[in-house]
């Protein structure tokens, strides 16, 4: 069996269907992989999602604070320094990925990620080490097509590239959302005491990098305006007090983390998908959902964004608070026009993942 480790800063529940998924296609082609991972710190381990499934190795994370950058410290080559191959994450800041690219030469090293600076500026350092990461492995794996052709940019061959498609499990969402009836609707309404006029939906962490003040402030000018528009958060984080003002008049209902038929649910009733700050993963549930991202035009959204059209399965404000409430008033008088809703799915991403360990093994 061909030995292959996949490194990890943390597993999110969104990704453990992924790695079960990959880890039976890899094993059909006689690769043994294995995960290794570390645990959420800070904003993220408000989130609540982090999984530890009984094939995962947990590995203990360490960082450090240099003013405004993290350095992750975690070492985790003693797993895979004899093994075959090693995909880390592409991060300057990553004590894993650079002991992998740079210091262990017999073990074959992918980098994956978003691979081109989406969600921040970067630090001058890290893009440069990032830049020498991609020309150094011997396969890259971006999470989507912009991310690939970045990394062709900077010297990696087509052939050391492969492109995910990053997804997540929306089979389950699909078939609840065809199932589900207008009395299931009502009684889902009156059991969360919800208003009977128009929803948006809110799906992901509260935090600074999905910009809460910013769609609190949003709230604000459409209270201040009359307007019906009701919010329903599906999500957690340390970020959720700023929505309290909001909850308190009766504009917002916080329903914490949703899953499985109660996410079907709302996205069932919710004639869009607000996302004024980073628009990631969630895009791929509005696709599944048929509902639109209502968002801003904010230069850091992650790089699942280019899976949507503007105009058709996503509408983008000034990045402006008053702008973006206009924006979400629009959505309950605009007509519904003729789109194709098609979602990156698991299984591709699985099966583009696979071809690309592959290619990397046999390199």
């Amino acid at each position: 069996m061909t030995e292959v480790w996949i490194v990890q800063p943390y597993v999110p529940s969104y990704r453990v269907p992924f790695f079960e998924m990959l880890r039976g296609r890899l094993a059909s082609f006689a690769i043994n992989l294995h995960v290794v991972a570390g645990m959420p710190h800070g904003r993220q381990a408000l989130r609540g999602d982090a999984r530890s499934p009984d094939w995962l190795v947990n590995a203990s994370e360490r960082t450090l604070s240099i003013g405004t950058r993290t350095l992750t410290l975690t070492t985790t080559r003693r797993y895979w320094r004899r093994a075959d191959a090693v995909i880390v994450p592409h991060m300057g800041s990553s004590l894993d990925a650079l002991t992998a690219v740079f210091a262990t030469p017999r073990v074959r090293v992918g980098v994956w990620g978003h691979i081109r600076p989406y969600t921040s500026v970067g630090h001058p350092l890290d893009i440069g080490i990032e830049k020498v990461q991609l020309r150094r492995a011997d396969h890259v794996f971006a999470y989507t097509p912009g991310g690939a052709s970045y990394a062709r940019s900077v010297g990696v061959s087509p052939q050391r590239t492969t492109t995910v498609m990053n997804s997540i499990d929306t089979s389950q969402l699909t078939s609840d959302l065809k199932s589900i009836t207008r009395g299931e609707r009502l009684a889902w309404r009156e059991r969360n005491q919800l208003p009977r006029g128009p929803l948006v939906a809110y799906l992901g962490g509260l935090d600074r990098s999905k910009r809460i003040d910013f769609l609190a402030r949003a709230l604000d000018h459409l209270h201040a305006d009359g307007s019906p528009l009701h919010l329903v958060v599906g999500g957690a984080g340390t970020d959720e007090a700023l929505l309290a003002r909001a909850q308190a008049r009766g504009q917002v209902t916080l329903m914490g983390r949703v899953d499985g038929r109660e996410k079907a649910l709302l996205l069932s009733e919710a004639i869009g998908i607000a996302c004024p700050g980073r628009v990631g993963l969630v895009a791929v549930d509005g696709l599944a959902a048929h509902r639109p991202i209502i968002t801003t035009n904010f230069e850091f959204h992650a790089p699942e964004i280019e899976y949507l059209e503007e105009g058709k399965t996503m509408f983008s404000s000034s990045d402006n608070a008053r702008q973006y409430a206009r924006l979400l008033e629009g959505l309950i008088q605009r007509p519904p026009s003729e789109v194709q809703w098609r979602a990156p799915t698991l299984d591709a991403m699985v099966s583009n993942f696979s071809s690309g360990v592959r290619a990397m093994v046999n390199s």
